[in-house]
């Protein structure tokens, strides 16, 4: 499922500033100007994407067979 983000990090002393949510807000906007329908993200953290808006579609395992989640943004 492509085009997806990967490895979206914010170091520790940055977080609960917005600045996750600005990073998508401006990858979002990125790939509109691209004329891209949908984007995706696999993820171990839950509400953080809902709350920005993106869907749940549903759990998958990693490599290491860790349960993740992935979710869609529909542009």
């Amino acid at each position: 499922m492509t085009p997806n983000i990967c490895a979206l990090y914010i170091e520790e002393d940055f977080r609960m500033k917005g600045y996750a949510k600005e990073l998508l807000n401006f990858i979002i906007e990125d790939m509109k100007k691209l004329e891209i329908k949908s984007i995706y993200l696999i993820t171990d953290h839950i509400n953080f994407y809902e709350k920005c808006g993106w869907k749940f579609l549903c759990m998958v395992k990693s490599e290491d067979d860790e349960e993740l989640r992935m979710y869609s943004f529909n542009l």
